[in-house]
């Protein structure tokens, strides 16, 4: 492996980077989502 400084490919570091941030984004639009809903109907 001859390996250059400044060229390492890092496409699928992205790819698994923006999935784990869509994912938190999802968990926390979730919780957001069903502390709402709790709020909504317990009262």
């Amino acid at each position: 492996m001859n390996y250059k400084k400044g060229e390492m490919d890092i496409e699928e570091q992205k790819k698994i980077y923006s999935g784990f941030i869509r994912f938190l984004f999802a968990i926390v639009a979730f919780s957001t989502f069903a502390l709402i809903f709790l709020a909504v109907f317990n009262s």
